[in-house]
């Protein structure tokens, strides 16, 4: 075998590994996104979204912690006990009244030894608002989702993202929501953050990019666009052709069958 087909056979060895998805398990592996001004959570896998969830987060006198954590427990129909302890119930068992609902997914333990962590509810209407004590609430059906999909030790970013970058049919668009924290923040570095979880080539307008940093509240704007990603096939189908096309050089045309 001869360097020429040596190199035509790497070839076709990346093109089936990539076409039939065999990758590293490592690369495979789950890691959640918690965004709080757009309460939302997303699944992702591969670094591609597998899945958003409405989630409901910390009011401003009670933030959800934002950074880089991990999945740190996990518990099937959790107790609830009340960390502020008015006067009246501080203590709930399991079931349909309990504020955790059906599972438990801790990520985050502060130096006063309170865990945050991703729940059910039993209001479901608090979804997709500031309406926690920190922690993120979860429809019961998809905190029960996302707990049979992630293991202790999956990683867990939460972000504050006031400049929330969307990707709709190649197109990126900005999406503005509500600075409910009043903390500081830097809406460039905060695209700039997004942009580099793309996978694959863009383009971004200049222009449109700084005008997307001055957008008002519930606001959207296309910045650019993805020039290739990997779910786009054009390059391996390229590749493909390429690769019959040598191959079969030297074969004999076939004989049509008209029959």
């Amino acid at each position: 075998m001869n360097i020429k087909k040596v190199l035509l056979f790497l070839l076709a060895q990346i093109l089936f590994f990539h076409l039939f998805n065999i990758i590293p398990a490592q690369a495979d592996e789950y890691k959640i996104f918690i965004d709080i001004p757009s309460r939302t959570l997303e699944l992702r896998k591969d670094n591609k979204i597998e899945k958003t969830y409405p989630v409901g987060v910390g009011r401003s006198n009670f933030p959800t912690p934002t950074g880089n954590f991990e999945v740190i427990t996990k518990i099937t129909n959790p107790g609830w006990e009340n960390p502020y302890k008015p006067a009246g119930i501080s203590r709930i068992r399991p079931g349909k009244d309990n504020p955790l609902g059906t599972r438990w997914i801790g990520f985050h333990r502060d130096k006063n030894d309170n865990e945050y962590g991703m729940h059910g509810t039993n209001r479901p209407s608090s979804v997709g608002k500031y309406s926690s004590h920190g922690c993120v609430r979860m429809r019961i059906k998809d905190a029960e989702d996302l707990f049979d999909k992630v293991e202790i030790g999956t990683p867990v970013k939460v972000t504050y993202y006031t400049h929330k970058l969307k990707i709709k049919n190649n197109k990126l668009i900005i999406h503005k929501y509500p600075h409910v924290y009043k903390r500081k923040i830097n809406p460039r570095k905060m695209i700039n953050e997004q942009l580099e979880l793309i996978d694959g080539n863009y383009n971004v307008n200049e222009e449109k990019l700084n005008q997307a940093l001055k957008i008002r509240n519930g606001a959207i704007l296309t910045i650019g666009e993805i020039i290739h990603t990997k779910e786009n096939p054009d390059i391996f189908h390229n590749l493909s052709n390429f690769l019959k096309t040598k191959f079969s050089k030297n074969k004999p045309k076939p004989t049509l069958n008209n029959s």
